[in-house]
């Protein structure tokens, strides 16, 4: 026999003897849901079957308020704001932050595919181009640096003309180096995770949300960029090419569907296509 709190699946109880089906998780609080309250039950689990110890129910709203937040915290990508935040941060405290964390952002790229990037093979100078040797089955991408006006936390191509000033020269002809050799993955991590809690305790002492825990990891950079384009470019192809897909079903995954949005946009459509009908 073991005792333990287990997720029920969340489903109405609108038909007479209808019966929750539990999913044997230890882990997480014992839950089911009917029309109009939530119901957490701690249950007994043997051979012969799940026997309920204690039943208390919640309102529903409340319940609603608890899912809203989990689902916050859940976030792997960060708001507009919070990302331009750690990169002003960045820009006003450390140039090669600045310049990893906007190359990074700017390109869509992985921790791994900004340390391999070499100073003079895959940053053409002359044309104002990055080459991206993209991993995980991605495509090789050449595209241009950026330069923002009016938003220079944005702008790549500042950001690298303040690092390359600091930049140590360690013979490894790498374009991101250290003052201990080659940079590590852990170490752009670790920088990345220090930018995210400070740009959130400021947050919190302005009276705005933390940035969610899910969010403080590098790979977060990839995601809120391709969110960010995914909700705003009519073409999807435009995320895919500047993400390096090789298959539209990895860029689909940014795309978050808003009923309101597409509504207007047929609207849209529709009123131009019978325009002279």
């Amino acid at each position: 026999m073991r005792l333990g709190l287990v997720l029920w699946d969340i489903l109405r109880l609108e038909r007479s003897g209808s019966q929750p089906v539990p999913n044997r998780n230890n882990d997480l609080a014992a839950t089911y849901q009917c029309t109009e309250h939530l119901y957490r039950a701690s249950l007994l689990y043997n051979p012969s079957g799940w026997v309920i110890l204690s039943l208390d129910w919640e309102d529903h709203l409340d319940f609603n308020e608890q899912q809203a937040a989990t689902s916050a915290n859940q976030r792997t990508h960060l708001t507009e704001s919070e990302m331009f935040e750690i990169l002003e941060l960045a820009r006003q405290t450390d140039a090669r932050a600045w310049a990893i964390f906007a190359l990074a952002f700017n390109h869509g790229m992985r921790v791994t595919e900004c340390l391999q990037l070499g100073l003079e093979g895959d940053i053409n100078w002359k044309d104002r181009t990055i080459t991206v040797r993209r991993l995980k089955g991605s495509l090789t991408t050449t595209q241009p640096l950026m330069e923002m006006r009016g938003k220079p936390a944005l702008s790549e191509l500042s950001a690298l003309k303040a690092y390359l000033k600091v930049r140590i020269d360690d013979g490894s002809g790498m374009l991101f180096t250290g003052q201990k050799g080659a940079l590590k993955r852990w170490t752009l991590t670790r920088m990345f995770r220090s930018y995210c809690e400070l740009v959130s305790m400021a947050r919190v002492g302005r009276g705005l949300d933390p940035i969610a825990e899910n969010a403080m990891h590098f790979h977060s950079i990839k995601h809120t960029i391709a969110t960010i384009l995914a909700s705003r470019v009519d073409n999807i192809f435009i995320v895919k090419t500047l993400l390096g897909h090789s298959a539209i079903s990895s860029t689909m995954q940014y795309c978050h569907p808003d009923q309101k949005a597409a509504g207007i946009k047929s609207k849209e459509v529709l009123a131009q296509v019978f325009s002279e009908v």
